[in-house]
């Protein structure tokens, strides 16, 4: 029986196309969840216990809907914890590959051995339409560019995986026949092939975290120029290499003229200032907003300041509440930033932040360059009556950009929800980063509360502490406690003092908290009220 593969037998270059076709599929059912989840409040908009008869509770989920909105907040007990939709998405991406990649190999035939060549030119092709920040995901399926850079990931080891599997098959074909030098002298076009396969394990080998977070110029470079080397070479390997490598290439460079005419074409000027401890620079940064649309609640840009580096680009979560139409004034009697206004702020723990705060030290106003806004809340607070936020350290910086925009909106509508806000910090120093925020959703009604986890100092902060008759400590309306917050307690707690209403969580911090807060959003939906989460979890 001669060999031959499962799927699209002797057609190696069709199987390839449809093996590209199903990872964008695979992709595309990333974005059924959150399409399932808006069209259930069109469909029912929100279950209100106030509007019950006599005061009842509204009426109970289907127990098979709370399994499965239940299921969609487990995550792996172990490392790399994993969330569900990205277990689907492994168990199915490895799925897939195995089904177009099964077939019998022999030394004789090199039957399947081209398919694993197409194979990974899928994968890349996808690797680079799944990492741009502009990418069609966006626009066509909601998908956030914090959310397609995991498939990015994925498909650049599946690109590296084929890649190697394709030359060591023929490899082996040929030294077990004696013929890999006739084959080398005669085929020019095979030199190419080892050359493609060794950069693209360079580049996944210098693109894992710890090189990331250290060297980020040096990933950078790595990455962008190494991807561009290999869609070149792969062309001199190849005659249908066009086909996988030219349209991600071209999307990849409207994707640069995007970003190239909001970093560069639009003018802006920012003010930067530090903390009294110098652990974090803010930046309010003045500029016009894009094609007249305002940022978003939880939305983050990438910052270049030429003064500091001419090719430094780095991400800064926007921690302004978003611009609300018809604002109006603030219990404080300030109005919130306008459109052309918003404040950034970065945690002083690398060269460029110290730089930063260096240049900023020297001039009034500096000029900066903004690529963004970029990101997307999941949730619509606006479908909540209650809406719960968790934060660790410097994480508060978007959390407090939804918290804002939450409290400016309810108090425009003059909805009657309910807002609470945790944070969790290593010391009373760290609370001075978001004073005049946290003073401001404090008199706007949200109930804050700080978890202190390490033993007070005195310090200029602890001075700003007050207390209260029971003996409580106070910061600007904020409760402070100093242990670690258990999250699953406080949402129960929660969860008890609102019976029946269903919540809008949102986290951002360590991988800890975040896990916490996925098991306690679990737990706490039930056929009586459903908690959705949105996990903020930017990865450099």
């Amino acid at each position: 029986m001669a060999p031959s593969m499962l799927l699209f037998d002797g057609d190696h270059y069709r199987a390839g196309q449809w093996y590209l076709i199903c990872l964008v599929l695979l992709v595309a059912i990333q974005s059924v969840p959150r399409l399932w989840r808006s069209l259930r409040h069109l469909l029912c908009r929100q279950r209100k216990t106030e509007n019950a008869p006599n005061g009842q509770q509204a009426a109970a989920h289907n127990p098979i809907l709370v399994f499965f909105h239940r299921l969609t907040y487990f995550h792996l007990p172990f490392y790399p914890y994993y969330p569900t939709r990205l277990i689907i998405f492994l168990v199915l991406y490895i799925l897939i590959s195995v089904l177009f990649a099964t077939g019998s190999i022999t030394l004789e035939k090199d039957v399947g051995y081209p398919r694993y060549g197409y194979m990974a030119l899928a994968n890349l092709c996808a690797a680079t339409i799944f990492a741009l920040r502009n990418s069609p995901a966006y626009y066509l399926l909601a998908l956030p560019f914090e959310r397609t850079i995991d498939f990015h990931k994925w498909f650049g080891v599946g690109a590296m995986v084929f890649a190697w599997v394709h030359g060591g098959l023929y490899l082996r074909q040929w030294e077990a026949q004696d013929v890999t030098a006739l084959m080398f002298n005669e085929r020019s076009r095979l030199a190419f092939g080892p050359a493609v396969a060794a950069l693209v394990a360079f580049v996944v080998l210098a693109a894992q975290r710890p090189i990331r977070r250290r060297m980020w110029e040096l990933f950078w470079a790595i990455h962008i120029f190494g991807f561009l080397a290999i869609f070149v070479l792969v062309n001199f390997h190849t005659t249908k290499g066009i086909e996988f490598t030219l349209p991600p290439l071209l999307l990849w460079g409207l994707d640069r003229v995007i970003r190239f005419t909001r970093g560069w074409l639009r003018p802006a000027v920012a003010e930067a200032s530090s903390d009294s401890n110098g652990q974090v620079t803010r930046l309010v940064v003045h500029q016009n907003p894009l094609w007249g649309r305002a940022y978003q609640a939880g939305q983050y840009v990438f910052l270049n300041v030429p003064r500091v580096g001419m090719i430094e680009w780095h991400p800064a979560s926007i921690v302004s509440g978003a611009p609300v139409k018809n604002d109006l004034e603030g219990a404080d009697g300030a109005f919130p930033p306008t459109q052309h206004q918003y404040t950034l702020v970065l945690r002083n723990v690398g060269s460029f932040t110290r730089r930063l705060t260096q240049v900023g030290a020297s001039q009034e106003k500096l000029k900066v360059r903004i690529d963004g806004p970029y990101g997307k809340w999941d949730l619509a607070a606006k479908n909540y009556n209650l809406v719960v936020l968790f934060a660790g350290g410097i994480g508060a910086t978007p959390i407090l950009s939804v918290l804002l925009t939450v409290l400016r909106k309810a108090l425009k509508t003059g909805s009657n929800r309910k807002v609470e806000f945790i944070w969790a910090v290593q010391t009373e120093n760290q609370i001075m980063w978001f004073a005049d925020e946290l003073a401001e959703a404090s008199a706007l009604g949200a109930h804050i509360r700080i978890f202190v986890t390490q033993t007070p100092e005195t310090t200029s902060s602890t001075a700003m502490v007050t207390h209260t008759e029971d003996g409580a400590k106070m910061f600007a309306g904020c409760e402070i406690l100093y242990f670690r917050p258990h999250i699953e307690d406080l949402c129960q707690d929660i969860k008890n003092r609102s019976p029946g209403i269903e919540a809008a969580v949102g986290v951002c911090g360590a991988p800890g908290m975040v896990r916490s807060t996925r098991d306690a959003v679990r737990k706490c939906s039930d056929v009586r009220s459903l908690w959705h989460l949105h996990a903020e979890a930017f990865d450099l």
